[in-house]
This record gives structure tokens, C-alpha cells and sequence, in this order.
């Protein structure tokens, strides 16, 4: 009995089929894994109570991760992922006499951060700049495209196709030379870089950074304004005030140049005041606006009047005296033509010398001109000198002023060639040419006959 119940045993196991089971594996049948990061493959069962579980590479290499498996799953962790797992992965499940296979293609790539963008110095207004977009660690290179946009406007792109079987990270800029302008301030700098790879999927495929651009403006139109007058009284104060423009706004340093050239520092502020200033202040102050695209300077002198007026003259001691018959004149006249040269003259009558200051007048503040003994001297006048020039002429007791308007006019050409003068000359030697050559004719038949008779000279020969 017994042995005939082992025989219809071993009959009805093997008439009985196995159940099937299926295998799946994710996250799919391909990955795309990034450089440096972990994947995890998971092998999963359904329909086996327990399956046994193994993993291998389609050509056969270390698999280089750590396999776990429990119940109806397995995995494959890969940490980091490496140019040595770039392979396709087979999962295989036995359960009881069966056997199925998975696979899995685990794709690399590498864009880890977006573009970085660097200057070869400070944006300034008309000077050229090379700018440059790079993009690190990248993989594969035959798949980037960087490109340089100035707002809307592509700058400059470039694709990198080389075929190279190379595994490796790379980092690959792109740079070029512009001239940026004051136009450009507040538009956007921007790097664009990306990795066409259509049939993997991943993100981002497209990095980018941007920068907002600031151009310098080098500081111009420097101006000094002195209140009350650059030239003062002993004792007196004095405010001078510097404006430059520029961007980002000049930073004003003040100075005072020294009998020997050097510059002495003094403030920081826009504004330099001297309180009961003493003769020793005399001299030349620099006004200087400063910032990152240069450098603009002004110069004025300041002049420091001390009380000694009284002039010693032998045993005498001559008076102080008001200014007065001042003259200020303009040789040879107050009207010119371009080309001239005039000389801008001022004279003081009285004793003892005072101090004579020759200034052009403008909206923008008054030049000091530097005049030898009250006259200054315009070589070829042109437009720009016309104007007001002023005369001051002080001392210790009081001050008078005088000006005038000079006035510079454009040359014309053919007014010139053509006048009525030039006509009455030229028709007056048209005669006397003629005339001198008569007496001459005559005056020499005289002395062949040895006397001259006009009369008989006009009479006729027939």
C-alpha cells in the first residue's frame, strides 16, 4: 500500500504545471543617471512565493553596487554612479524549475550647475571687454550648446560636435570681446547652455545664468566753485566746491600741490572750506573725481591778500588808496575776425599796486585768466573767446570792476576779394601803366634829337 501511494504521488506532481510568475523592473527599461549621483534598480516578483534572485551585466563586468534581496524584491544600488556602471543590468528570477530575465540600460550623463559668467574687468563705457560663459564638468561634449545673449540678441553661440569616444567630465566655455555703452546699463547678460539629448530623460536639459550689467562712465565735466572769490583778504574763509560726473557717482578728493610738485592731501568731501585763511594758503588746489572707469581733475589757485599795503618811499609812507582810473580795453578793437590776434588789457592808475585779476565770464563759473602785468593775449581768435571779460582790480581799501564784450566774426571769403577799394585800385593802374609808358617813349626820342617839342611830336607825318 505504501509504495503503490508513492507512485500516484510522484505521478501528480509532475501531471501538475507550475504556476506562472512575472518579473518587473524599475524605474523602467532605461535610466538616465548623472554623474556622481545614486540609482537604485529593483527587481520585483509576482506570482512566486519565494524566488531566488541574481544580477549581472549584459557583457559580463563587475556589477560595482550592492545587491539586496528580500521577499519578492532585489535591488542594485549604485553609489555614486561612475563611467563603470554605464551598462545594461539583467535581473534574474528562478522559481522552482522556471526562469525569467529582466533587463535594464543605466544611461550617464553629467550637468551638474548652471553656467558661470566672468568679466575680464569692470564694464566701462567705449572700452573693450571679453566675457566669458563657462560650463563645468559636462557629459557628453558631442550634445552641449552654449549661448551668449545681451537681452534679446544672441551675441555669439557655438555647438561642440567633435565625435570623441572620450569618457570624461570636461568644462567648456564660450568668450568674446564687446564694447559695452552707456546704452547697456540695465540690460541682462545672459548664458544660455544645453544638452540635446532627446531620448533620455532628465532635467533640466538647459542651465542658464544672467547678469545684470552696470557701465562705468569714466567722471567728465569737473568744475570747481569757489564762494566768495578765489582771491581774498588774510583772515577771510573761503568754500570750494567740487562736481564731477560719472557713474557710479566720482568719489572727490581734494588736494593742494606743493612748491615741489607733490600733491599734499587734504578731504575727502565735496566741499573744502578754509576758515581765516593766511597768506601761507596761497596757491594751486586740485579738485580730483575718482571712480573704477578713471579719473578727472580741476585746478584752481587760490589767492591770499595780506594787510602790509602801506608802501614805504623813502621816508614817506604813501597812503592807502581806493582803486580808481581803472581801463579795460581791447587792441585793436572789441570786434575781430577769426584768425586775429587781440590783446584783453587792464591798467590801474593809482599807488600803490593793486592786485589785478583778468576773468572770462561763462554760466558754468568764471575763468581766471592768466595775464603777464594786467594783459592777456588771444593768439587767432576763434568763436569761443567771444564773450564778457571782467577786470577786477583790489587792494585793502576797496575793489572796482570793469567789462567788456568781445565780439569774434567768422571771415567771408568773397566780401573780401571784391570790395570797392580793390576795384578803384585796380581800374586806377590800368592807366597809369600805360601813361608811364608814353613819357618814357617820348622822353627817349627827345634825347636822340637832342629837344623835345610835345607840339610838334603830335603833329602829323603825312
Amino acid at each position: 500500500i505504501r509504495k503503490e501511494s508513492y507512485v500516484l504521488f510522484i505521478l501528480f506532481s509532475t501531471c501538475v504545471p507550475e504556476k506562472p510568475f512575472t518579473v518587473e523592473i524599475s524605474p523602467g527599461p532605461r535610466i538616465a543617471a548623472q554623474i556622481g549621483d545614486s540609482v537604485m534598480l529593483t527587481c520585483s516578483v509576482m506570482g512566486c512565493e519565494s524566488p531566488s534572485f541574481s544580477w549581472r551585466t549584459q557583457i559580463d563586468s563587475p556589477l560595482s553596487g550592492k545587491v539586496r534581496s528580500e521577499g519578492t524584491n532585489s535591488t542594485l544600488t549604485l553609489s555614486p554612479v561612475s563611467f563603470e556602471n554605464e551598462h545594461s543590468y539583467l535581473c534574474t528570477v528562478t522559481c522552482g524549475h522556471k526562469k525569467l530575465e529582466k533587463g535594464i540600460q543605466v544611461e550617464l550623463y553629467s550637468f551638474p550647475r548652471d553656467p558661470e559668467i566672468e568679466m575680464s574687468g569692470d564694464l566701462v563705457n567705449g572700452s573693450s571687454v571679453t566675457v566669458s560663459c563657462k560650463v563645468p564638468s559636462v557629459y557628453p561634449l558631442d550634445r552641449l550648446e552654449i549661448e551668449l545673449l545681451k537681452g534679446e540678441t544672441i551675441l555669439k553661440n557655438i555647438e561642440f560636435l567633435e565625435d570623441t569616444d572620450m569618457k570624461s567630465l570636461e568644462n567648456k566655455s564660450l568668450e568674446m570681446t564687446f564694447i559695452p555703452t552707456i546704452e547697456d546699463t540695465g540690460k541682462a547678460l545672459v548664458c544660455q547652455a544645453k544638452l540635446h539629448i532627446d531620448d533620455m530623460e532628465f532635467e533640466p536639459k538647459q542651465r542658464q545664468s544672467t547678469q545684470t550689467l552696470y557701465v562705468n562712465v569714466a567722471p567728465r565735466d569737473t568744475i570747481v566753485l569757489v564762494s566768495p572769490s578765489s582771491i581774498l583778504e588774510e583772515g577771510s574763509s573761503v568754500n570750494m566746491t567740487c562736481l564731477s560726473q560719472g557713474f557710479p557717482a566720482p568719489k572727490i578728493l581734494w588736494s593742494r600741490q606743493l612748491p615741489n610738485g607733490e600733491l599734499q592731501p587734504l578731504s575727502e568731501n565735496a566741499t573744502l572750506t578754509l576758515i581765516s585763511t593766511k597768506m601761507e594758503d596761497s596757491g594751486v588746489y586740485l579738485c580730483e573725481g575718482i571712480n573704477q572707469a578713471g579719473r578727472s581733475r580741476k585746478e584752481v589757485e587760490l589767492i591770499i591778500q595780506g594787510d602790509a599795503w602801506n608802501l614805504i618811499n623813502g621816508s614817506s609812507i604813501v597812503k592807502d588808496i581806493t582803486p580808481k582810473d581803472i581801463k579795460l580795453t581791447a587792441f585793436p578793437s572789441e570786434s575781430v575776425k577769426e584768425g586775429d590776434t587781440v590783446i584783453i588789457s587792464c591798467t590801474c592808475g593809482n599807488v600803490p599796486e593793486t592786485w589785478i585779476i583778468l576773468k572770462k565770464k561763462a554760466e558754468t563759473g568764471d575763468t581766471v585768466l592768466k595775464s603777464i602785468d594786467g594783459a592777456y593775449t588771444i593768439r587767432k581768435a576763434q568763436l569761443k573767446d567771444a564773450g564778457v571779460y571782467e577786470c577786477e582790480s583790489k587792494n585793502k581799501v576797496g575793489s572796482q570792476l570793469r567789462s567788456l564784450t568781445l565780439d569774434v566774426q567768422g571771415r567771408e571769403n568773397s566780401k573780401d576779394y571784391f570790395s570797392p577799394e580793390l576795384l578803384v585800385l585796380y581800374f586806377a593802374s590800368s592807366l597809369v601803366i600805360p601813361a608811364i609808358g608814353m613819357i618814357i617813349y617820348f622822353a627817349r626820342k627827345a634825347n636822340m634829337k637832342g629837344s623835345y617839342s610835345l607840339v610838334e611830336a603830335q603833329k602829323s607825318k603825312v
